[in-house]
């Protein structure tokens, strides 16, 4: 007798769903969006980025939009961080010293140096 009752309750309750659904869907119809709304994938976008032929990193001059910065400084590192967009643009590990320099910390990216610079590590 329960798994009877159990079955008409799974059944209703499958019903009323359904009858949710279609009513959801009579009360708020899908907006149809035009073609003109919809920009197509473009392929050739992609693969020209792709594209061996395209230029080097190093050889494209990017202008960096400059805001007011913001210094965090622990015992282990130094970060200079550009409000505008969030940007990272000096790190340096300051109990880490660079190789180059001898007396000064380590410096892994640079945005003063031409062009911009990381260090690895």
């Amino acid at each position: 007798m329960d798994n009877k009752r159990l079955i008409l309750f799974l059944v209703f309750s499958f019903g009323l769903l359904m009858l949710w659904d279609r009513y959801q869907a009579y009360q708020n119809p899908p907006v149809a969006s035009s073609a003109s709304e919809r920009r197509p994938f473009r392929r050739q976008h992609l693969l020209r980025r792709l594209t061996p032929n395209s230029p080097s990193p190093s050889a494209v001059v990017r202008r960096l939009s400059k805001g007011r910065r913001v210094v965090v400084k622990t015992d282990l590192y130094q970060v200079e961080i550009d409000e505008n967009g969030g940007d990272l643009r000096q790190v340096t590990l300051l109990k880490h010293r660079s190789l180059g320099d001898g007396d000064g910390p380590l410096t892994l990216l640079d945005d003063h140096a031409k062009p911009m610079s990381s260090s690895p590590v």
